[in-house]
């Protein structure tokens, strides 16, 4: 492929995902257990709250990490249908005011449009622009992706990594004891870590 016709159908692939847009085991997320609470609804458009929490990112390339920390967190859903018939997908971002903001954010992103309920997340899928989009990028009730760097790398599915969640009442706390890896949203080259991810959304709109 040529390198203009790459990159046009890379940006097209990330595009329609941004705009348009359980674990095997107990304590997978169980939407229909009433001790998993959604004291809020998630809409279409952005609704911030107060946060608080970080992480560590690793760049594979240069092997430096940098600790980020995070005062808001912005959810919403978009629209996937397009894409997956009948789908949505609920988006938190979680992102500070420093000036380098929007490549500091981490963005968290499940199936539906509600909040996240406690329970244990595997590690989910974003497409790879370079692949294409299948029906085996959706994700799954049980998954969740993570998008860092300005959402320019990503995770892959990993049934090996898990992301902890608890929803107190709507307080959500989202934990890994994993260093998970992201990457490359264009071409899946590995080329980040993050780890140490201890991030809260409070119910208090911002």
């Amino acid at each position: 492929m040529k390198p203009i016709q790459f990159l046009k159908t890379a940006t097209l692939v990330l595009a329609v995902l941004l705009s348009s847009c359980a674990k095997d085991d107990d304590n997978a997320p169980d939407p229909n257990n009433p001790s998993n609470p959604t004291t809020d609804l998630v809409t279409a458009d952005p609704i911030t709250y107060e946060a608080s929490g970080g992480f560590t990112f690793t760049n594979t390339e240069t092997n430096t990490a940098k600790e980020y920390t995070h005062q808001y967190v912005k959810i919403n859903y978009k629209d996937q249908s397009n894409l997956w018939a009948n789908t949505q997908y609920t988006y938190l971002s979680f992102y500070n005011t420093n000036a380098q903001a929007a490549t500091e954010m981490i963005t968290f992103v499940i199936l539906g449009k509600e909040m996240p309920k406690t329970g244990t997340y595997k590690v989910g899928s974003w497409p790879i622009a370079s692949a294409g989009i299948t029906e085996a990028d959706k994700l799954l009730p049980d998954e969740m992706a993570i998008l860092v760097v300005g959402n320019s790398l990503v995770t892959k599915r990993n049934t090996s990594m898990t992301i902890q969640v608890v929803n107190d009442n709507g307080k959500i706390t989202i934990k890994t004891s994993n260093e998970i890896e992201v990457y490359d949203n264009l071409t899946g080259g590995l080329k980040g870590k993050c780890k140490d991810i201890n991030l809260t959304r409070t119910t208090k709109k911002a």
